[in-house]
Order: structure tokens, then sequence, then C-alpha cells
């Protein structure tokens, strides 16, 4: 039995939202602010043993204003809010348990195999309206009674939420909705008491806010404080362990020892007591002492306060404290688990849930990979459903992909989760079948097979970059010389703002060197709703003597390499059967056009800039771009750089245009880059001029659209 898709309606950020759960662990990711803690809170309200309450400030911002407007109806009058109410829906496959929830079936085909809880809280209306202040009756007064009459909703609406649990099916014949169940035939729901989950499931959840920042000696260790819990569940256990009675002999012998010396040394204090106080009359025990003072040693105090855990060998110590947050906060979360895994195992609940949020707290980066590498097979072996809730790209890059879920904001400022690998994979399936059908070509792979660029996505994001997934723009470049040179391009693009604009170094914004391979990106960058600007090359060919394409110069190109600006400024495409004379003049006209800056990128949300006509000159790549604008500069520090070759050739009377000049002189692009910004950034202070593409692409992504 598990868990295998939970909506939520009306709960604080999330106001419809849906998420397709795992059978083992279900990685939820995304932004602060997108309602991974809200989700986590939701569940914990419905499915634990605490007192489950709303109030005002629980529904979305969008709703609350509606929600006040009840402080000016009338009690009579109709309300559209009716039907409001914060709303968890579970689907629950039950296919191997049916007897655990007889309680929630109202129909025993055995055909239907899912089943659907409804957990909601919703506003007493009635009750509401009723308990609502009278104001003065008089009209002047009208804006005075709405004031307090709002005052009071926002104060007292969590007293008017009742919540109900109820059960139902879907009819699959019908393609019926959960919603259309909940909302147009409620007839069809099945009250049930909550008392009734306890076997269903057992909700566990470790909070982000963890007690293990303690870094002095006072007070109890966060460590020992949980491993007292840890005992003590394994002591109230049905089958305790052996060495727990073998325990309990040893501290009632120390208790006998321990009394026998407790005679000898409190002998004066309990004769003078007793004689004082005159404790033999009183108790009727003439002939002895009456005051006793004794050994009571529990296991339960002993562990709480007569243990510690400490790190190191026998001969060289480290008392907790002492340890690193990262340490204390893994092994916090390990006894933790641990913890619940005893509770899992004494309900015996049909399914056992575990939620922990944000395990990367105080941990760097290898613990963090770490842990996700192990959580998976802790949990396998715990046999439970579980969600982990992250920002960590390192925990991220080290999971199955399948598992990833992300909560994303969309333009409408609506959240809900997307399904990392079956919404994505679709994207990049689309984008594949309709290359394919443009080329004319039937498809390579099977049903089952994953897209080519897809594949490549996802051995890069673990190889490479999943800060993607946190990023609120993305910055793609060509190569090394770009990469090692952006840190320059910001500074002077930064330099150049009006004040009290938000530089680009204050923005989060995520770099990823691709290549001409960006173009592979693009399902992913839809996916993820970013903003992305792509530094890309011209990549202008030529057909040479071999009768094959190579580089060439910009003005002569007749096409270009560039598989990206093929991409976003959807170039003709070249197929087995067309006429490729006329195919090569369409392409010729697309090209003349991207020289002529007169294509825009066919996406909202990615721009794409390359080498354009500047000082009279068109550049193919960044590096003669560059070279053809800092010419002067490069022949004034030209013994400063590195990466170059021919350098007697930089003067100002070479004959070779910039294209040819750049060919004959670079030898390491690297190191020709990392000079270059050894001057800019040392007390040489050199002020390189940066190709218009570049500063035209940073203006574009510095804006907050």
């Amino acid at each position: 039995m598990k868990i295998t898709k939970a909506i939520v309606e009306n709960f604080r950020l999330l106001k419809h939202t849906s998420l397709d759960m795992t059978d083992g662990l279900t990685l939820i990711v995304g932004k602060n602010n997108t309602g991974k803690t809200s989700f986590a809170v939701l569940l914990e309200k419905f499915l634990t043993d605490r007192a489950t309450s709303f109030d005002f400030n629980d529904f979305p911002i969008e709703l609350r204003q509606e929600i006040l407007s009840l402080a000016s109806i009338s009690k009579t009058e109709e309300t559209p809010l009716q039907d409001l109410a914060i709303r968890l829906i579970l689907e629950i496959d039950y296919k191997d348990g049916v007897h655990e929830i007889a309680e929630f079936l109202s129909d025993l085909d055995e055909k239907i195999t899912t089943l659907y809880l409804l957990f909601e809280a919703k506003i007493d209306l009635e009750d509401l309206l009723e308990k609502i202040p009278e104001s003065p009756s008089t009209a002047e007064k009208n804006d005075y009674t709405k004031q307090l009459n709002e005052k009071f909703i926002k104060q007292h609406l969590g007293k008017f939420i009742k919540t109900s649990l109820y059960s139902f099916h879907l009819e699959k014949e019908q393609e019926q909705k959960p919603s259309d169940i909940y909302r147009d035939n409620r007839q069809e729901l099945v009250k049930v008491s909550f008392k009734n989950l306890k076997p269903l499931i057992n909700l566990q959840i470790i909070h982000a806010k963890r007690d293990v920042v303690s870094s002095d000696s006072s007070g109890k260790s966060p460590l020992s404080d949980i491993t007292s819990k840890f005992f003590t569940k394994l002591a109230s256990s049905q089958k305790p362990p052996p060495e727990l009675q073998k325990i309990r002999e040893l501290l009632l012998q120390t208790d006998e020892k321990l009394n026998s010396f407790y005679d000898e040394i409190f002998k004066s204090f309990k004769e003078s007591a007793n004689s004082f106080l005159e404790m033999p009359r009183l108790f009727q025990q003439a002939k002895q002492d009456s005051l006793q003072i004794i050994s009571n040693m529990e296991e339960s105090a002993l562990l709480n306060f007569a243990s510690q855990i400490i790190y190191g060998s026998e001969e060289k110590t480290l008392p907790e404290h002492l340890n690193g947050l990262g340490y204390v906060n893994i092994l916090y979360l390990l006894l933790q688990i641990h913890v619940m895994r005893m509770e899992f195992e004494e309900r015996n609940a049909a399914i056992n849930f575990l939620i922990i949020e944000e395990p990367e707290a105080h941990t760097h980066p290898q613990m963090q990979s770490i842990f996700a590498k192990e959580i998976r097979n802790l949990l396998t072996e715990m046999s439970m459903q579980a969600i982990v809730t992250t920002h960590s790209s390192y925990i991220i890059a080290n999971s199955d992909f399948r598992d990833i879920r992300l909560l994303s904001r969309a333009q409408d400022n609506s959240i809900d989760f997307k399904n990392f690998h079956t919404d994505l994979r679709k994207k990049y399936k689309e984008a594949s079948d309709a290359e394919q059908a443009q080329e004319e070509e039937a498809p390579e792979e099977t049903p089952f097979d994953d897209p080519a660029e897809y594949q490549f996505l996802q051995q890069y994001l673990k190889i490479q970059n999943t800060e993607l997934f946190f990023a609120d723009k993305a910055i793609f470049i060509e190569g090394d010389t770009e990469r090692l040179l952006y840190p320059f391009f910001v500074k002077t693009f930064d330099a150049s703002l009006p004040e009290g604009s938000t530089p680009l170094t204050e923005q989060n914004i995520s770099v990823i060197e691709a290549g001409a391979n960006a173009k592979a990106f693009a399902p992913f960058l839809e996916f993820l709703g970013i903003k992305a600007l792509i530094l890309t090359d011209f990549d202008g060919t030529c057909l040479n003597k071999e009768n094959r394409y190579s580089a060439c110069k910009t003005t002569f190109a007749t096409r270009t390499s560039n598989a990206t600006l093929k991409h976003f400024f959807n170039a003709p495409l070249f197929t087995k059967k067309g006429d490729a004379q006329e195919e090569q003049q369409r392409f010729e006209e697309w090209l003349q056009n991207l020289k002529n800056e007169e294509l825009n990128p066919e996406s909202s949300y990615i721009n794409v800039m390359y080498q354009k006509k500047e000082a009279g000159y068109h550049a193919r790549s960044f590096e003669d771009a560059f070279i053809d604008l800092n010419k002067d500069l490069l022949i004034q520090h030209k013994n400063d750089l590195l990466g170059l070759k021919n350098k007697d050739s930089l003067t100002e009377d070479t004959e070779l245009d910039s294209y040819d000049l750049t060919n004959k002189i670079l030898e390491k692009k690297s190191a020709f880059a990392a000079s270059l910004l050894s001057l800019a950034f040392s007390g040489k202070n050199v002020q390189w001029r940066i190709p218009n593409y570049i500063t035209a692409g940073l203006t574009w992504i510095h804006k907050d659209d």
C-alpha cells in the first residue's frame, strides 16, 4: 500500500498543487518561498495526532480579501465562499491491503484499487456570520463597522474552521477527477473518523529547525537528548534487546552495594534526624532507624545525566560540543530516523511516511553528497515512503532524477509541482520528434528510450551543475575564454549602471559553460521557467577544396556550424529528399538575415547573442571580436600577455585582418584570457573594450521583466 499522489488546495502559497509521489524517496526541490515548508506543515496538521488548527493566515493571500468581504454582508445574504476550504487529497493504491482500509471503503468492487482521502478544513460560515459583532445602528458607522468586523475575522477565524475527513472512489470509466466528487457530488463522500487514520498512516517529520547548534558545554547536548529518546523507545518496545535486562540486573547489584556505603556515610545524619524528628515513634519502629537513604538507579536517568557522546579513541577523545555542526546534524538525523523507525515498527501502520526538511543544514558539500547516497539505502531497508525537501545542488546531483519534484512559481504567481523525469522528458521527446519530422527521418529510439539531449542534460547536471534548479536567471557562455573573462565583463557592466540599480553580482544568476550545446538546455530552461542569456559564436563556415564545410570569415560564410543559432533562430533544414540547391539557397537567405540582425529568437524567456558587425568588422568568434576591438591595447601590453605566438605580427602596421591575425597569434585561449584578466585587475588596470553583443546581452539579462 502506498500514497501515489497528494493534492493541496488553498493552503498558504499552495492554491492548487498536485504532487506525484514515488514508492520510496520523493525529493522536493525549489527556491525559497515556493511552499516546501507549507506542504510539509499541511501534511503534519492533518496526519499526526497533534490538535489540528488553522487560522486566517493559512489561506492564500488572494483569498483573504474575499474572506474579509464577509465583514460587510448580511447574515442572510448568499456568498460564493460557501465552498471555501483548505484541502488535502491523498490518492492511495491499496492493491495489496484491502483489510487495512476497510473503514474507508464504500465500494468493495475488486476492480477498484485506488482510495481517495479528503482532509477538509472548512469555514463554518453560518456560525461565523452569527458571531460577527453587531455595530451601532447608524449609517455613519458603516466604515467603522466593517473595520471592526474585519479585525474580528482576522483574529478569530480559526475558531470557526472545522476539520473533517472523508473517503471516496472515482469511476475510471467516467474519467472523474477528485474535484468532481468533493465539489459537485458530495453525496458520494463517506465521512470517516480521524481515529481511523492511526492504523492506516503513520507520519513522522524531522523539521528544518533542529536544535543542533550548541557550540559550548553548557546545558544538555542535542545528541545526548535524542540518544535518550532512542533508549527510552527501545526500553518500551515489545521486544527489548537482552542487553537491557543485563543493564537492569547490573544496576540492581550496584544499588545494593551503594546502600551499604550510604549507611556508613550518612550514619550520623540519620541518627540526628531520627532523634530530632522522633521518626521511630512516628512510624512505630523503636528498634531501627526509620529514615533511610538508598540508591535507586534507573537506566533512563543514567543515560540522560551520566552518559556522554564522545569522539576519538580511548586515549584521545573530544566531547560532543567540540565537533563540527555538520557531523552533529547528520548524527542527529540518523538517530531521529532510528527513533522513528521504532515508532513505525511499534505502531505497525499500513503506510509509514517520513518527511525530512533540509538535511543539508550546517553540512559541507561532501557530507551532503554522502547523505543523498545513503538515505535511499536506509529508506529501502525501512520499507517506507519519504519526502526530503532541499536547497542543496549536491543532494540533487547525487539523487535519482526520477525522484525529483520541482516546486516552481508560474507567471501568474501560481505554484505547482513539476515531475523532473516525466514532465521534462516529455518536453525533450516532443522536441526530438518535431526535429526528426522536419528532417523527414523516422525516430530511431523506442518509446522507452530517453531522447539523446535529455540523456546529455542528466549527465551534465550530475557531473557539472545543478544550481540551475535554484537560480533566478542563467547565462550560458561559449568556452574557456569567456568563462575566465566573465568576472571582468560583469564588473565593467555593473560600474556603468546608474545609481540605485541592482548590480549583476547581487542577482541570483547561474553561469554555465555549455560550448555550442546550449540548445540542449532549451526544454530544461522552459521547464524551470527562468530567464536565460546565451552568449555564443557566429561560427560561419564555407565549402573548402575538399568539398567540406570548414571555418571561414563571417563575410564569406554560407553556413554556420552553431546548432544553438540554428535552433533558436529557426534555420531551414537540409533533408535527404529535398533539392540540395534550393535548400542551400534558403539557408543562405536565412544566414544573411542572421548577419543583418533581422532575426529574433523564438522564445520569450531566452535571448541569444552572437557577434554582430562592430567598427566595420564582423567577427566569427569572441576571440577575433575582442582582438579587433583591443588591437592597440594588445600591442601596448603584448609582452605581458600569455598564450600567444608570433607576437611580432602584433603591430600597428600589420596587413592581417582580425580573423587572420587571431589565427596567427592565438595559441592557448585559457592562458591568453587569464593574462587579460590579470592586466585588468592588477595595478595596470587595463580597460579592455568589451564586444557590443556581450554588453547588449548583459543589459537584457539585468532587467527584471
